[in-house]
């Protein structure tokens, strides 16, 4: 909220978020196939040949200068590294880095990472040109509707082009925002209708920003992408000239026309009279264009440290003087050089039983695929699995592995194959973690296709990025609800990511202010944004037709008037202010070996002497302001005093030793950000095997309900050198998590399949509950037979028992109550139950 404005005039933006995937340079395209069907794009330029990777987010994927700076310009291999160099932290494992000196010789980068404060909006690069007034241009397409959803919208685009032969030292960029103002919808049916709509055409034509026809199909039966694409031959609707979009789960499809002009109302007329199963409607947007420009120097846009720009006697623009073979093409940056790959990945949710002995297993020979498939029977789970041949793993390799998350909302994805500087593999995955999870566990399974690298590999592991973002609701009437924001603001200056105002009106509406269109409030919010003056707030409104509030999401902290609300506060009491303040996001990277799953295992106090070797005297040190200093090196190994500066230099003065402390004794940096306050964290000891290897044992317990803060915890373990040194350190994870196991109990089997899973799991259960529908009066003095603690709600035809001891659980008799007495409908078990992961994590 704090970053530089470069780009605020030009998208009305927030924030700057994203994170960079791409694998492999791009190809560069034909600019024809850049160009789009928007006539207002047209520029008299000279198109250069380019390509766009475009991506959304859901929420910020990281926080640093370079999502604050938004726009990098980047022409040779020099500034490529340099900005590698300087961004490295921020990017995290960015597919950018397979650019090499070839591909700089012919081509430039620009990238571009921009919020919008709606996701309604829509936003696309239009074009990149040579142009004879502004120059090279970079020709930005936002579309803006009247109504929009209060959510953010987070993208990214990189723009790989081949160079023009002039040497330009600044970019325009080139916003055109169209302002869709009202909506016109026409039913085509008839003559009378084609009239209505060539009078409405002509008579809005210098004002019509967009045009789409849609198309629905009525006949009976399935529908799916393929029956849309058939009715499209049958009806000519690929005769239109516009671009067409075929729904895939919806029987309809659209046409954009680039113009009113494009638009065939004969052929529309021709098209509705085939038969009675189509119905084609005119939508027809009107509104104003507004463009703006903003040209941006070479050095605005570099990504080399500022003191190494333009330093007196040099260029920045210019490659080193020293031999550029020097520079290796591909500099290896962890967590390593890109392995070519395929993924499958598929959620489940249930446990994956032909996998219980193991999560991770990694198939390298013909012979572990087929001692893996003999052994595994996933076939229904990932039905490639008996396809492959011995010539597949001569060249190749497979990696099959899952993990389970304690909610279906929880997504995953693969963000990349690596070999690292170790030669071992690391797979990348992407964990998103939304505000609100539902409480189904989910089993992630995933099947990796690879192209085995030169090197030999040894070791594997998985890194999983997690993103986690905070909420605080502060309601704004009184002085104490402005004392309070202004106090959280200044706690949490640095984190702070979003900050949305919402305004709900309480008045009752009228009659003649409602819309039966769909967007019902949308006159009597806009009303009530007049009479409260919201439009003094300085912030992005988004009206809502929906419901009776409207959202305003705010593009810098400092713009924040908390007086000026409370004002609008108090003008009556029909108006009701909140504000949302997204702060605190954190991305947590945690790298673990194939580790070993045991859902039997019980984590007590450890001994002296352990698996993992004699336990170590330690002493725990805290850091100096540990919540408010990042670390950026996370966990950290210092075993010289030169280690030390290097440490200071990077974090800061967070730590105080001198040099004769290190000629005796180590450190290790400890730094772990919990997603939950509600899980436990502790450090067990410090151990050291016979290899010289240490190990620091960690235990997490993590419940199946957490809440919602985030812990952070950080400390410095000293240590005394063994008189042999060390050689790695590595912590050792012992996750310990609850789950839910659901059953319905609708058959035999169904009571049999529930039974052996208690007795398989009975030394891990926590607690099993019986829950009972009812749908008419049951027997509830029979219910009292069962061994539990019995409880009928007052103003539902539910009940629910708990049982105090697994050998209180009947199942026969259950079974027998709900078969026999009529008056109940369903019945159901809940199994709650703990199961422990063992992961490692090494420190460097």
């Amino acid at each position: 909220m704090k970053g530089l404005r470069l780009l605020a005039l030009l998208f009305a933006l927030c924030l700057l978020a994203g994170c960079l995937k791409e694998t492999t340079p791009p190809r560069i395209n034909d600019p024809a196939s850049q160009a789009g069907n928007n006539n207002l794009l047209a520029t008299d330029g000279n198109p250069l040949r380019h390509d766009v990777i475009k991506q959304r987010y859901g929420s910020v994927t990281a926080f640093s200068e370079l999502f604050k700076k938004g726009f990098f310009w980047i022409e040779t291999f020099s500034e490529y590294l340099a900005f590698l160099d300087e961004y490295d932290i921020a990017i995290g494992n960015a597919g950018i880095k397979s650019y090499d000196k070839k591909f700089f010789a012919s081509h430039g980068l620009m990238l571009m990472f921009v919020a919008e404060t709606s996701g309604s909006h829509q936003i696309n690069i239009g074009g990149l040109y040579e142009d004879e007034t502004d120059g090279l241009t970079l020709v930005i397409d936002r579309k803006l509707p009247p109504v929009g959803t209060c959510d953010m919208a987070y993208y990214k685009f990189v723009i790989a082009y081949e160079k023009p032969e002039r040497k330009y030292d600044e970019v325009c960029l080139k916003v055109v925002n169209t302002f869709y103002q009202e909506l016109k919808g026409l039913e085509i049916n008839d003559e009378a209708s084609i009239q209505a709509a060539a009078e409405y055409l002509a008579e809005n034509k210098d004002e019509i920003v967009d045009i789409e026809l849609r198309a629905l199909f009525l006949e009976e039966g399935p529908f799916d992408k393929e029956s849309n694409e058939r009715n499209v031959e049958k009806y000519g609707l690929n005769r239109l000239n516009g671009t067409l979009s075929v729904m895939e789960t919806e029987p309809w499809v659209k046409i954009t026309f680039a113009s009113a002009d494009d638009v065939d109302l004969d052929l529309l007329l021709e098209i509705a009279g085939v038969d009675d199963l189509i119905r084609l409607s005119l939508y027809i947007y009107w509104g104003h264009v507004e463009t703006e420009k903003n040209r941006v120097s070479k050095t605005e846009t570099n990504a080399l440290p500022d003191d190494s720009v333009n330093k007196p006697g040099s260029d920045a623009n210019d490659e080193p003087e020293d031999d550029p073979d020097d520079i290796p093409d591909n500099t290896p940056v962890n967590p390593g050089t890109g392995l070519d790959y395929e993924a499958f990945q598929k959620c489940h949710y249930s446990y994956i039983n032909s996998l219980k002995d193991s999560d991770f297993f990694r198939i390298d020979t013909y012979q572990d695929y087929l001692d893996f498939v003999s052994a595994h029977d996933i076939s229904s789970h990932y039905p490639k699995i008996n396809d492959y041949d011995a010539d597949f793993f001569t060249v190749s390799g497979l990696i099959i592995f899952y993990k389970m998350e304690p909610s279906g909302s929880i997504t995953l994805e693969v963000e990349g194959l690596y070999q690292d500087d170790n030669g071992d593999l690391a797979i990348v995955i992407n964990r998103n973690v939304p505000f609100v999870c539902d409480d189904a566990e989910a089993y992630h399974l995933f099947a990796l296709e690879y192209v085995k690298p030169d090197q030999s590999a040894e070791g594997t592991y998985v890194i999983y990025e997690s993103s986690y973002i905070n909420i605080k609701t502060f309601p704004l009437k009184t002085a104490a609800d402005k004392n309070a924001v202004s106090a959280f603001l200044a706690e949490h200056e640095d984190e702070i990511i979003d900050i949305v105002l919402t305004a709900r009106f309480l008045e009752t509406p009228r009659e003649d202010e409602l819309d039966v269109r769909g967007m019902k409030y949308y006159y009597y919010n806009q009303r009530n944004v007049e009479k409260y003056g919201l439009s003094r707030v300085k912030a992005s409104i988004q009206m809502n037709g929906i419901v009776q509030s409207v959202c305003l999401t705010y593009l810098f902290t400092e713009d924040l008037d908390l007086d000026l609300l409370l004002e609008i506060a108090g003008i009556d009491d029909l108006i009701e202010l909140t504000l949302d303040i997204l702060y605190d996001y954190s991305k947590i990277s945690i790298s673990h070996y194939p580790f070993a799953s045991d859902e039997e295992l019980e984590d007590p106090e450890p001994d002296n002497e352990t698996e993992e070797g004699r336990k170590l005297p330690v002493r725990f040190r805290g850091l100096a302001w540990p919540y408010s200093v990042p670390l950026k090196d996370g966990m950290k190994r210092i075993d010289t005093y030169q280690d030390y500066l290097d440490f200071v230099s990077a974090n800061g003065q967070i730590i105080l030793y001198n040099e004769s402390f290190f000629e005796t004794n180590g450190l290790v940096i400890y730094s772990y950000i919990e997603p939950s306050g509600s899980n436990s964290h502790i450090i067990q000891g410090v151990y050291l095997d016979d290899n010289n290897n240490m190990t620091i044992r960690v235990h997490r317990y993590v419940p199946m309900i957490g809440t919602c803060d985030i812990r952070t915890l950080k400390t410095v373990i000293e240590y005394e050198k063994p008189e042999n040194g060390i050689n790695n350190i590595t912590i050792k994870f012992i996750n310990t998590h609850e789950a839910q196991k659901y059953f319905e109990l609708t058959s035999s089997e169904a009571v049999a399949e529930t039974k052996e899973f208690v007795d398989r799991k009975r030394s891990v259960i926590n607690n099993v509950t019986a829950s009972m529908s009812f749908s008419g009066n049951p027997d509830l003095e029979r219910l009292a037979q069962v061994k539990a603690e019995l409880y009928v709600a007052s103003n539902f035809a539910y009940a629910n028992l708990t049982f105090s001891s697994l050998d209180d659980l009947d199942f026969d008799l259950l079974w027998e109550i709900a078969t026999t007495d009529a008056g109940i409908s369903k019945l159901s078990v809940s199994v709650y139950f703990r199961f422990t992961m063992i992961l490692y994590v090494p420190v460097n």
